[in-house]
Protein backbone atom coordinates (compact mmCIF):
# COMPACT_ATOMS: atom_id res chain seq x y z
CA UNK A 1 0.00 0.00 0.00
CA UNK A 2 1.17 3.33 -0.88
CA UNK A 3 2.05 5.90 2.28
CA UNK A 4 -0.29 8.62 2.06
CA UNK A 5 1.54 12.01 1.86
CA UNK A 6 1.50 14.14 5.25
CA UNK A 7 2.45 17.52 6.28
CA UNK A 8 5.40 18.01 8.14
CA UNK A 9 6.43 21.12 10.00
CA UNK A 10 10.60 21.65 9.45
CA UNK A 11 11.40 23.46 12.95
CA UNK A 12 15.27 24.57 13.50
CA UNK A 13 16.21 24.22 17.36
CA UNK A 14 19.15 25.68 19.40
CA UNK A 15 20.62 23.68 22.32
CA UNK A 16 22.67 25.69 24.41
CA UNK A 17 24.73 22.84 26.37
CA UNK A 18 26.02 21.59 23.00
CA UNK A 19 26.28 25.47 21.05
CA UNK A 20 24.85 23.60 18.22
CA UNK A 21 21.89 24.41 15.14
CA UNK A 22 19.81 21.48 14.37
CA UNK A 23 16.78 20.96 12.09
CA UNK A 24 13.82 18.50 13.04
CA UNK A 25 11.09 17.12 10.93
CA UNK A 26 7.69 16.63 13.44
CA UNK A 27 4.60 17.23 13.51
CA UNK A 28 2.97 20.29 14.23
CA UNK A 29 0.75 19.20 17.07
CA UNK A 30 3.47 17.97 18.87
CA UNK A 31 5.86 20.63 19.14
CA UNK A 32 2.53 22.58 20.06
CA UNK A 33 2.31 20.62 22.77
CA UNK A 34 5.94 20.56 23.64
CA UNK A 35 6.16 24.05 25.29
CA UNK A 36 9.69 23.25 26.17
CA UNK A 37 10.66 22.61 22.30
CA UNK A 38 8.25 25.56 21.58
CA UNK A 39 10.40 28.10 23.38
CA UNK A 40 13.75 26.50 21.68
CA UNK A 41 12.19 27.07 18.01
CA UNK A 42 13.67 29.52 16.15
CA UNK A 43 12.23 29.62 12.84
CA UNK A 44 9.40 27.49 11.34
CA UNK A 45 8.99 26.80 7.65
CA UNK A 46 6.24 24.15 6.23
CA UNK A 47 6.97 21.39 3.77
CA UNK A 48 5.29 18.38 2.23
CA UNK A 49 7.40 15.06 2.54
CA UNK A 50 6.02 11.50 2.46
CA UNK A 51 6.76 10.29 6.04
CA UNK A 52 8.72 7.42 4.46
CA UNK A 53 10.93 9.94 2.68
CA UNK A 54 11.56 12.41 5.02
CA UNK A 55 14.62 12.03 6.97
CA UNK A 56 14.25 12.72 11.04
CA UNK A 57 17.52 14.64 10.80
CA UNK A 58 18.99 17.07 8.47
CA UNK A 59 22.23 18.08 8.18
CA UNK A 60 23.58 20.59 10.12
CA UNK A 61 24.46 23.90 8.56
CA UNK A 62 23.39 27.70 7.96
CA UNK A 63 21.20 26.47 4.71
CA UNK A 64 18.52 24.13 4.13
CA UNK A 65 16.77 23.18 1.29
CA UNK A 66 12.65 23.35 1.91
CA UNK A 67 10.39 21.62 -0.82
CA UNK A 68 10.44 24.84 -3.17
CA UNK A 69 14.59 25.04 -3.79
CA UNK A 70 14.88 27.67 -1.62
CA UNK A 71 16.65 27.90 2.16
CA UNK A 72 16.03 28.70 5.84
CA UNK A 73 17.50 32.00 6.81
CA UNK A 74 20.12 32.33 9.89
CA UNK A 75 20.10 35.27 11.78
CA UNK A 76 23.35 37.27 11.36
CA UNK A 77 25.82 35.99 14.26
CA UNK A 78 25.71 38.90 17.16
CA UNK A 79 21.63 39.60 16.56
CA UNK A 80 18.84 37.35 19.01
CA UNK A 81 16.30 35.78 16.95
CA UNK A 82 12.66 36.61 18.13
CA UNK A 83 11.30 33.26 19.73
CA UNK A 84 7.60 32.30 18.48
CA UNK A 85 5.21 33.01 21.25
CA UNK A 86 1.95 30.80 21.16
CA UNK A 87 -0.34 31.21 18.31
CA UNK A 88 1.41 32.99 16.36
CA UNK A 89 1.46 32.49 12.56
CA UNK A 90 4.49 30.95 11.43
CA UNK A 91 6.04 32.81 8.67
CA UNK A 92 8.36 31.24 5.90
CA UNK A 93 11.69 32.64 6.19
CA UNK A 94 12.78 32.17 2.77
CA UNK A 95 16.12 33.81 0.19
CA UNK A 96 16.99 32.86 -3.15
CA UNK A 97 20.50 30.56 -2.78
CA UNK A 98 22.99 33.54 -3.66
CA UNK A 99 21.45 36.35 -1.86
CA UNK A 100 24.12 37.93 0.38
CA UNK A 101 25.07 36.39 3.35
CA UNK A 102 25.92 33.12 1.35
CA UNK A 103 29.08 31.02 1.33
CA UNK A 104 29.41 31.10 -2.26
CA UNK A 105 32.44 32.26 -4.01
CA UNK A 106 31.84 35.33 -5.86
CA UNK A 107 34.17 36.37 -8.86
CA UNK A 108 36.28 39.39 -8.18
CA UNK A 109 34.75 42.57 -9.91
CA UNK A 110 36.37 44.00 -13.09
CA UNK A 111 38.70 47.20 -13.28
CA UNK A 112 37.19 50.37 -14.22
CA UNK A 113 40.81 51.54 -15.82
CA UNK A 114 41.97 49.62 -18.55
CA UNK A 115 44.15 46.82 -18.09
CA UNK A 116 47.68 46.56 -19.10
CA UNK A 117 46.62 44.36 -22.28
CA UNK A 118 44.06 46.68 -23.05
CA UNK A 119 46.06 49.83 -23.28
CA UNK A 120 48.80 48.39 -24.80
CA UNK A 121 46.11 47.49 -27.56
CA UNK A 122 44.82 51.09 -27.61
CA UNK A 123 47.98 52.50 -27.77
CA UNK A 124 49.32 50.29 -30.85
CA UNK A 125 46.45 51.17 -32.74
CA UNK A 126 47.08 55.20 -31.96
CA UNK A 127 51.38 54.53 -32.79
CA UNK A 128 49.97 52.69 -36.07
CA UNK A 129 47.81 55.45 -37.10
CA UNK A 130 50.71 58.51 -36.71
CA UNK A 131 53.28 56.10 -38.32
CA UNK A 132 51.22 55.49 -41.38
CA UNK A 133 48.12 57.90 -42.22
CA UNK A 134 50.41 59.75 -44.43
CA UNK A 135 52.40 56.75 -45.61
CA UNK A 136 55.87 56.01 -43.49
CA UNK A 137 56.60 59.18 -41.38
CA UNK A 138 60.35 58.66 -41.86
CA UNK A 139 59.65 59.73 -45.40
CA UNK A 140 57.58 62.82 -44.66
CA UNK A 141 59.00 63.72 -41.18
CA UNK A 142 59.02 67.67 -41.69
CA UNK A 143 54.90 67.39 -41.98
CA UNK A 144 53.71 65.49 -39.44
CA UNK A 145 50.60 68.00 -38.37
CA UNK A 146 47.95 65.23 -39.85
CA UNK A 147 49.25 62.38 -38.33
CA UNK A 148 49.27 64.31 -35.17
CA UNK A 149 46.33 65.42 -35.60
CA UNK A 150 44.16 62.09 -36.38
CA UNK A 151 46.44 59.74 -34.16
CA UNK A 152 45.16 62.07 -31.31
CA UNK A 153 41.44 62.31 -32.08
CA UNK A 154 41.11 58.68 -32.25
CA UNK A 155 42.10 57.82 -29.33
CA UNK A 156 38.67 58.02 -27.31
CA UNK A 157 37.02 56.10 -29.99
CA UNK A 158 39.72 53.30 -29.47
CA UNK A 159 39.13 53.40 -25.86
CA UNK A 160 35.68 53.62 -26.45
CA UNK A 161 35.79 50.26 -28.49
CA UNK A 162 38.09 48.39 -26.24
CA UNK A 163 35.81 49.18 -22.94
CA UNK A 164 32.84 48.42 -24.83
CA UNK A 165 34.12 44.86 -25.58
CA UNK A 166 35.43 44.21 -22.24
CA UNK A 167 31.72 45.48 -20.94
CA UNK A 168 33.01 47.95 -18.80
CA UNK A 169 32.26 51.55 -20.55
CA UNK A 170 32.07 53.75 -18.64
CA UNK A 171 32.48 57.87 -18.35
CA UNK A 172 35.08 57.62 -15.64
CA UNK A 173 36.88 54.86 -17.16
CA UNK A 174 36.34 56.14 -21.12
CA UNK A 175 37.88 59.49 -19.35
CA UNK A 176 40.99 57.97 -17.65
CA UNK A 177 41.17 55.73 -20.45
CA UNK A 178 42.14 58.27 -22.86
CA UNK A 179 43.87 60.06 -20.65
CA UNK A 180 46.29 57.27 -20.12
CA UNK A 181 46.86 56.35 -23.91
CA UNK A 182 47.23 59.88 -24.80
CA UNK A 183 50.27 60.28 -22.48
CA UNK A 184 51.74 57.50 -23.29
CA UNK A 185 51.40 58.30 -27.22
CA UNK A 186 52.21 61.83 -26.33
CA UNK A 187 55.67 60.38 -24.86
CA UNK A 188 56.48 57.65 -28.01
CA UNK A 189 55.81 59.67 -30.23
CA UNK A 190 57.99 62.92 -28.66
CA UNK A 191 60.87 60.22 -28.16
CA UNK A 192 60.53 58.76 -31.64
CA UNK A 193 60.08 61.89 -33.15
CA UNK A 194 63.18 63.81 -32.40
CA UNK A 195 65.36 61.17 -32.39
CA UNK A 196 64.88 60.40 -36.20
CA UNK A 197 65.21 64.23 -36.65
CA UNK A 198 68.62 64.52 -34.88
CA UNK A 199 70.27 61.96 -38.06
CA UNK A 200 68.25 63.72 -40.47
CA UNK A 201 69.23 66.63 -42.93
CA UNK A 202 68.34 69.83 -41.67
CA UNK A 203 64.63 71.03 -42.12
CA UNK A 204 63.76 72.77 -45.92
CA UNK A 205 62.66 76.36 -45.21
CA UNK A 206 58.71 75.63 -46.89
CA UNK A 207 58.75 78.31 -49.39
CA UNK A 208 55.66 80.27 -48.63
CA UNK A 209 53.13 81.94 -51.08
CA UNK A 210 54.58 85.53 -51.25
CA UNK A 211 52.16 88.44 -50.24
CA UNK A 212 51.20 90.72 -53.50
CA UNK A 213 53.72 93.47 -53.35
CA UNK A 214 51.86 97.55 -53.81
CA UNK A 215 52.28 99.14 -57.26
CA UNK A 216 54.58 101.75 -57.54
CA UNK A 217 53.52 105.16 -56.51
CA UNK A 218 50.85 106.94 -58.18
CA UNK A 219 52.83 109.27 -59.98
CA UNK A 220 51.60 111.18 -63.03
CA UNK A 221 52.79 109.09 -66.08
CA UNK A 222 55.21 110.94 -68.21
CA UNK A 223 53.19 111.74 -71.60
CA UNK A 224 55.98 113.84 -73.14
CA UNK A 225 57.06 112.42 -76.65
CA UNK A 226 60.22 112.96 -77.86
CA UNK A 227 60.32 114.24 -81.55
CA UNK A 228 62.57 113.69 -83.87
CA UNK A 229 64.21 117.19 -84.58
CA UNK A 230 65.06 117.36 -80.77
CA UNK A 231 66.71 113.78 -80.42
CA UNK A 232 69.72 112.61 -80.94
CA UNK A 233 72.00 109.15 -80.86
CA UNK A 234 74.92 108.32 -78.56
CA UNK A 235 77.71 105.75 -79.43
CA UNK A 236 80.04 104.42 -76.70
CA UNK A 237 82.17 101.41 -75.67
CA UNK A 238 83.16 100.33 -71.66
CA UNK A 239 86.49 99.85 -71.01
CA UNK A 240 88.70 98.41 -68.19
CA UNK A 241 92.41 99.57 -67.18
CA UNK A 242 93.11 96.08 -66.60
CA UNK A 243 92.04 94.96 -70.24
CA UNK A 244 89.44 92.28 -68.87
CA UNK A 245 86.54 91.35 -71.18
CA UNK A 246 83.28 93.21 -70.96
CA UNK A 247 80.94 90.53 -71.90
CA UNK A 248 77.79 90.71 -69.26
CA UNK A 249 78.29 94.09 -68.29
CA UNK A 250 75.13 96.51 -68.05
CA UNK A 251 75.41 99.80 -70.18
CA UNK A 252 72.31 102.24 -69.30
CA UNK A 253 70.93 105.78 -69.24
CA UNK A 254 70.76 106.64 -65.36
CA UNK A 255 69.00 109.71 -65.29
CA UNK A 256 68.18 112.70 -67.77
CA UNK A 257 64.96 110.87 -69.58
CA UNK A 258 62.44 110.89 -66.67
CA UNK A 259 60.12 112.90 -68.13
CA UNK A 260 59.61 111.63 -71.64
CA UNK A 261 57.62 108.33 -72.31
CA UNK A 262 58.97 105.49 -74.75
CA UNK A 263 57.42 102.54 -76.40
CA UNK A 264 58.68 99.76 -74.12
CA UNK A 265 61.51 97.42 -75.25
CA UNK A 266 60.99 94.24 -72.56
CA UNK A 267 64.20 92.17 -72.23
CA UNK A 268 62.88 89.13 -70.50
CA UNK A 269 65.35 88.64 -67.92
CA UNK A 270 66.06 85.16 -66.66
CA UNK A 271 67.67 84.20 -63.63
CA UNK A 272 69.13 80.20 -62.66
CA UNK A 273 69.37 79.72 -58.86
CA UNK A 274 71.72 77.51 -57.55
CA UNK A 275 74.01 77.11 -54.40
CA UNK A 276 75.96 79.83 -54.13
CA UNK A 277 75.15 81.58 -57.36
CA UNK A 278 72.93 83.45 -59.15
CA UNK A 279 73.21 83.44 -63.20
CA UNK A 280 73.32 86.05 -64.54
CA UNK A 281 75.14 88.38 -62.17
CA UNK A 282 73.67 91.41 -63.77
CA UNK A 283 70.69 92.03 -66.12
CA UNK A 284 68.20 94.44 -67.05
CA UNK A 285 64.08 95.57 -67.06
CA UNK A 286 61.94 97.99 -66.99
CA UNK A 287 59.53 98.50 -64.83
CA UNK A 288 56.02 96.25 -64.85
CA UNK A 289 57.71 93.70 -66.85
CA UNK A 290 57.85 90.07 -65.56
CA UNK A 291 60.89 88.52 -64.43
CA UNK A 292 61.32 84.49 -64.64
CA UNK A 293 63.80 82.55 -62.23
CA UNK A 294 64.42 78.96 -61.37
CA UNK A 295 66.29 76.86 -59.44
CA UNK A 296 68.86 74.68 -61.42
CA UNK A 297 70.59 71.91 -58.35
CA UNK A 298 67.50 70.58 -56.90
CA UNK A 299 66.85 72.51 -53.89
CA UNK A 300 64.47 75.11 -53.09
CA UNK A 301 65.56 79.02 -53.02
CA UNK A 302 63.28 81.72 -52.41
CA UNK A 303 64.57 85.00 -54.91
CA UNK A 304 64.08 88.50 -53.26
CA UNK A 305 64.72 92.10 -55.14
CA UNK A 306 65.58 94.75 -52.22
CA UNK A 307 66.41 98.21 -53.23
CA UNK A 308 67.59 99.71 -49.53
CA UNK A 309 65.45 98.31 -46.89
CA UNK A 310 62.22 97.81 -49.43
CA UNK A 311 61.72 94.40 -50.79
CA UNK A 312 60.32 94.60 -54.33
CA UNK A 313 59.26 91.05 -55.12
CA UNK A 314 60.03 87.66 -54.24
CA UNK A 315 59.98 84.34 -55.88
CA UNK A 316 59.74 81.05 -54.60
CA UNK A 317 61.80 78.78 -56.49
CA UNK A 318 61.08 74.81 -56.21
CA UNK A 319 63.60 71.65 -56.29
CA UNK A 320 61.96 70.62 -59.16
CA UNK A 321 63.36 73.30 -61.33
CA UNK A 322 60.21 75.09 -62.52
CA UNK A 323 60.04 78.75 -63.58
CA UNK A 324 58.36 80.95 -61.01
CA UNK A 325 57.53 84.38 -62.13
CA UNK A 326 56.78 88.02 -61.15
CA UNK A 327 55.96 91.35 -62.16
CA UNK A 328 58.18 94.21 -61.57
CA UNK A 329 55.58 96.98 -59.92
CA UNK A 330 58.44 99.49 -58.42
CA UNK A 331 61.61 100.31 -58.36
CA UNK A 332 64.21 102.08 -60.50
CA UNK A 333 67.52 101.97 -60.93
CA UNK A 334 70.10 99.17 -59.17
CA UNK A 335 68.28 96.18 -57.15
CA UNK A 336 69.78 93.37 -55.24
CA UNK A 337 69.03 90.34 -55.71
CA UNK A 338 69.71 87.51 -52.87
CA UNK A 339 68.51 84.24 -51.62
CA UNK A 340 66.74 84.31 -48.36
CA UNK A 341 66.86 80.52 -48.04
CA UNK A 342 70.89 80.06 -48.18
CA UNK A 343 71.28 83.84 -46.59
CA UNK A 344 75.35 83.14 -45.96
CA UNK A 345 75.97 80.89 -49.47
CA UNK A 346 76.73 84.38 -51.54
CA UNK A 347 73.70 83.69 -53.49
CA UNK A 348 73.45 87.29 -54.87
CA UNK A 349 72.99 89.50 -58.14
CA UNK A 350 71.44 93.00 -59.61
CA UNK A 351 68.98 93.72 -61.76
CA UNK A 352 68.38 97.01 -63.13
CA UNK A 353 64.98 98.63 -63.43
CA UNK A 354 64.67 101.49 -65.71
CA UNK A 355 61.81 103.00 -67.56
CA UNK A 356 63.30 103.42 -70.83
CA UNK A 357 64.66 101.83 -73.51
CA UNK A 358 68.20 103.35 -73.34
CA UNK A 359 69.85 100.28 -71.67
CA UNK A 360 72.38 96.69 -73.59
CA UNK A 361 73.79 93.81 -72.19
CA UNK A 362 77.28 94.37 -73.60
CA UNK A 363 79.49 91.40 -75.12
CA UNK A 364 83.31 91.11 -75.12
CA UNK A 365 83.87 94.18 -76.91
CA UNK A 366 82.05 96.48 -74.20
CA UNK A 367 80.39 98.65 -77.43
CA UNK A 368 76.67 100.50 -76.96
CA UNK A 369 74.56 102.77 -79.24
CA UNK A 370 71.35 104.26 -78.53
CA UNK A 371 68.60 106.60 -80.95
CA UNK A 372 65.69 108.81 -80.46
CA UNK A 373 67.52 110.35 -77.33
CA UNK A 374 66.20 113.30 -76.14
CA UNK A 375 68.40 116.45 -76.36
CA UNK A 376 69.72 117.42 -73.02
CA UNK A 377 72.38 116.41 -70.23
CA UNK A 378 72.18 112.37 -69.24
CA UNK A 379 73.89 110.77 -67.02
CA UNK A 380 75.27 107.35 -68.32
CA UNK A 381 76.07 104.26 -66.39
CA UNK A 382 77.51 101.09 -66.72
CA UNK A 383 77.56 98.03 -63.99
CA UNK A 384 79.84 94.86 -64.30
CA UNK A 385 79.44 91.43 -63.35
CA UNK A 386 81.61 91.62 -60.65
CA UNK A 387 80.47 94.86 -59.09
CA UNK A 388 82.47 97.61 -60.65
CA UNK A 389 80.21 100.80 -61.95
CA UNK A 390 81.11 103.14 -64.25
CA UNK A 391 79.54 106.61 -64.44
CA UNK A 392 79.84 109.66 -66.72
CA UNK A 393 77.82 112.61 -67.60
CA UNK A 394 77.16 113.94 -71.30
CA UNK A 395 75.05 116.50 -73.51
CA UNK A 396 73.37 114.88 -76.03
CA UNK A 397 72.66 117.72 -79.33
CA UNK A 398 69.62 117.24 -81.29
CA UNK A 399 70.45 115.38 -84.67
CA UNK A 400 74.35 114.75 -83.76
CA UNK A 401 75.73 111.54 -82.37
CA UNK A 402 77.29 111.82 -79.11
CA UNK A 403 80.60 109.90 -78.30
CA UNK A 404 80.79 108.45 -75.20
CA UNK A 405 83.48 106.28 -73.05
CA UNK A 406 82.99 104.57 -69.73
CA UNK A 407 86.25 103.41 -67.53
CA UNK A 408 85.61 100.71 -64.95
CA UNK A 409 87.68 101.66 -61.40
CA UNK A 410 90.65 99.58 -60.91
CA UNK A 411 88.73 98.79 -56.97
CA UNK A 412 85.39 97.18 -56.48
CA UNK A 413 83.06 98.97 -54.32
CA UNK A 414 83.40 98.64 -50.72
CA UNK A 415 79.66 97.67 -50.19
CA UNK A 416 80.35 94.70 -52.86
Amino acid sequence: MTPRAASFDVWLFYTPCHGQLSTHFAPASSVAADPSLRKRCLMPTRTDACPAASPPHAHHGARRRAGSGVGLHLPAPGTHPRLLEAGEPRALAREPMDAPGSTAVDSPPKSPTLSRRELAVCLAIALAIFFFHQGPFWRHRWELDAAIGYSYLAIPIIVAAVLAYRRKLALRALALGTLEVTCWKFALTYLIAHTVWMFSNPSPRPAAKPAPLPDAPATAAPTRQVSVDQAGSIEGALSDAAALPMAGAVAFIESGVEEYAFDPAPTHPTFSVRMRAIEPLVSVAELHEEVRAHSVDGKLHTLIASQGDTDLFNLPLQSSGAFSAAEIRRGHGVVKLRCAVHERSGEQAQLVVLTHPFHAVLDETGRFEWSGIPAGRITLAAIHPDGRVARADHDVVAGSLTLAKLTLPSERPADQ
